[in-house]
């Protein structure tokens, strides 16, 4: 008989159904609303990490070439993406109408004063509300398990292992 792990059996993330309603539940005019949105999409899309998100700088976005630079949490490589344009659409909006004033170069930053970097468990926190909307548990999931959706929604689409792991 074949080996079976104990974890083996564990759920690779939310669906993009379960995803995309997280993503509509965040929809809103205000400042945390937007901000969160922004941040739900960067790592279901893209397939961010936690750190990847919360590095994220002014000048990481490309405006002017529509691309979104991301410096890898493990190898420290920088990556170059296209900038999608909903999730472009939504870092403007946020900048536009939500981000605190600040001479901090951070793009995401608290809504309250003193404006600072999100934390780690604050991003944490931040998907687990979410996850909580579509009714799944926090543990096992938060900021990665969008990662592994992404990685999830790429397969299904047809995509190669190889692929989604470049």
């Amino acid at each position: 008989l074949p080996r079976i792990y104990q974890h083996e059996r564990l759920p690779l993330g939310p669906t993009w159904d379960q995803v995309s309603r997280m993503i509509d539940e965040a929809a809103g005019d205000d400042p945390a609303s937007r901000r969160n949105r922004t941040i739900l999409l960067l790592l279901s899309v893209y397939g961010l990490r936690s750190g990847e998100v919360r590095r994220l700088q002014l000048d990481d976005v490309d405006w002017q070439h529509d691309r979104l630079r991301i410096q890898r949490s493990k190898s420290r490589r920088v990556e170059i993406f296209p900038l999608e344009p909903s999730v472009g659409n939504a870092i403007a909006g946020y900048m536009r109408h939500s981000r605190p004033p600040s001479q901090r170069r951070t793009l995401f930053l608290t809504l309250r004063a003193p404006y600072r970097a999100l934390s780690d468990g604050a991003l944490r926190r931040l998907v687990r509300r979410y996850l909580a909307f579509v009714g799944l548990p926090a543990k096992g999931y938060g900021p990665h398990g969008l990662r592994h959706a992404c990685a999830r929604h790429l397969l299904e689409a047809g995509y190669s292992f190889k692929e989604v792991g470049d």
